[in-house]
Protein backbone atom coordinates (compact mmCIF):
# COMPACT_ATOMS: atom_id res chain seq x y z
CA UNK A 1 0.00 0.00 0.00
CA UNK A 2 1.74 3.00 -1.14
CA UNK A 3 0.84 6.49 0.43
CA UNK A 4 1.75 9.71 -1.07
CA UNK A 5 1.96 13.09 0.48
CA UNK A 6 -0.47 15.96 -1.59
CA UNK A 7 0.32 19.06 -1.92
CA UNK A 8 -1.82 21.52 -0.57
CA UNK A 9 -3.46 24.37 -2.42
CA UNK A 10 -4.22 27.74 -0.69
CA UNK A 11 -4.28 30.34 -3.47
CA UNK A 12 -7.69 31.18 -4.47
CA UNK A 13 -6.98 31.36 -7.93
CA UNK A 14 -6.18 27.18 -7.85
CA UNK A 15 -9.89 26.80 -5.97
CA UNK A 16 -11.34 28.82 -8.45
CA UNK A 17 -9.76 26.84 -11.34
CA UNK A 18 -11.06 23.72 -10.31
CA UNK A 19 -14.32 24.85 -10.13
CA UNK A 20 -14.38 26.09 -13.46
CA UNK A 21 -12.72 23.72 -15.06
CA UNK A 22 -13.24 19.94 -13.10
CA UNK A 23 -16.26 18.15 -12.27
CA UNK A 24 -18.25 17.79 -8.93
CA UNK A 25 -19.02 14.62 -6.71
CA UNK A 26 -21.74 14.69 -3.77
CA UNK A 27 -22.17 12.59 -0.88
CA UNK A 28 -23.94 13.28 1.96
CA UNK A 29 -20.15 13.30 4.11
CA UNK A 30 -18.71 15.98 1.60
CA UNK A 31 -18.49 17.48 -1.57
CA UNK A 32 -15.42 17.09 -3.80
CA UNK A 33 -14.51 18.69 -6.78
CA UNK A 34 -12.00 17.48 -9.21
CA UNK A 35 -9.89 19.03 -12.16
CA UNK A 36 -6.90 16.98 -13.78
CA UNK A 37 -3.75 18.69 -13.91
CA UNK A 38 -0.08 17.95 -16.18
CA UNK A 39 1.90 17.80 -13.14
CA UNK A 40 1.76 14.54 -12.19
CA UNK A 41 1.34 15.00 -8.26
CA UNK A 42 -1.82 15.30 -6.15
CA UNK A 43 -3.20 18.83 -5.14
CA UNK A 44 -5.68 19.01 -2.19
CA UNK A 45 -7.45 21.96 -1.08
CA UNK A 46 -10.13 21.92 2.10
CA UNK A 47 -13.08 24.34 2.62
CA UNK A 48 -16.12 24.89 4.17
CA UNK A 49 -18.34 28.18 4.50
CA UNK A 50 -19.68 30.35 7.45
CA UNK A 51 -22.80 29.21 7.11
CA UNK A 52 -21.36 25.57 8.89
CA UNK A 53 -20.97 27.64 11.94
CA UNK A 54 -17.88 29.92 14.20
CA UNK A 55 -14.66 29.31 13.58
CA UNK A 56 -14.49 26.11 16.00
CA UNK A 57 -16.64 24.27 13.71
CA UNK A 58 -15.49 25.07 10.34
CA UNK A 59 -11.91 24.47 11.78
CA UNK A 60 -12.69 20.89 12.78
CA UNK A 61 -14.62 19.91 9.57
CA UNK A 62 -11.65 21.25 7.79
CA UNK A 63 -9.41 18.45 10.23
CA UNK A 64 -11.70 15.80 9.75
CA UNK A 65 -11.90 16.11 5.95
CA UNK A 66 -7.80 16.47 6.00
CA UNK A 67 -7.29 13.27 8.28
CA UNK A 68 -9.72 11.01 6.24
CA UNK A 69 -8.02 11.93 3.02
CA UNK A 70 -4.39 10.98 4.68
CA UNK A 71 -5.63 7.78 5.98
CA UNK A 72 -7.17 7.15 2.17
CA UNK A 73 -4.72 4.42 0.08
CA UNK A 74 -7.09 5.02 -2.97
CA UNK A 75 -5.74 9.01 -3.22
CA UNK A 76 -2.30 6.62 -4.57
CA UNK A 77 -4.49 6.67 -7.85
CA UNK A 78 -5.27 10.35 -7.71
CA UNK A 79 -2.04 11.33 -8.81
CA UNK A 80 -2.67 13.97 -11.94
CA UNK A 81 -5.33 15.53 -10.44
CA UNK A 82 -6.25 18.43 -8.18
CA UNK A 83 -9.08 17.96 -5.93
CA UNK A 84 -11.21 20.53 -3.46
CA UNK A 85 -12.61 19.28 -0.31
CA UNK A 86 -15.75 20.99 0.31
CA UNK A 87 -17.29 20.06 3.84
CA UNK A 88 -20.98 19.60 4.65
CA UNK A 89 -23.14 20.13 8.06
CA UNK A 90 -22.74 16.53 7.81
CA UNK A 91 -18.75 16.51 8.68
CA UNK A 92 -18.92 17.63 11.72
CA UNK A 93 -20.76 14.56 13.26
CA UNK A 94 -20.47 11.62 11.02
CA UNK A 95 -18.76 8.91 11.87
CA UNK A 96 -15.44 8.23 10.83
CA UNK A 97 -15.83 5.17 9.28
CA UNK A 98 -18.76 6.41 6.98
CA UNK A 99 -16.81 9.40 6.34
CA UNK A 100 -14.00 7.02 5.10
CA UNK A 101 -16.49 5.39 2.83
CA UNK A 102 -18.01 8.24 1.19
CA UNK A 103 -13.98 9.63 0.68
CA UNK A 104 -13.95 5.85 -1.63
CA UNK A 105 -16.65 6.52 -3.79
CA UNK A 106 -16.11 9.77 -4.30
CA UNK A 107 -12.71 8.82 -5.52
CA UNK A 108 -14.26 6.30 -7.85
CA UNK A 109 -16.60 8.09 -9.18
CA UNK A 110 -13.92 10.69 -9.99
CA UNK A 111 -11.59 7.90 -11.80
CA UNK A 112 -14.72 6.46 -13.55
CA UNK A 113 -16.00 9.85 -14.63
CA UNK A 114 -12.13 10.92 -15.88
CA UNK A 115 -11.65 7.49 -17.49
CA UNK A 116 -15.36 7.94 -19.38
CA UNK A 117 -14.80 11.58 -20.87
CA UNK A 118 -11.01 10.09 -22.15
CA UNK A 119 -12.82 7.02 -23.77
CA UNK A 120 -14.95 9.59 -25.75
Amino acid sequence: MTRIKPIRMKKRKMFVHVADAGTKVVCSGMVVQACPNELGVVRTGFTTTKKLGKAVVRNRIRRRLREVVRLCPKMADMVGFDLVFIGRQATFDRPFEKLKADLFYILGEILRQNKEKADA
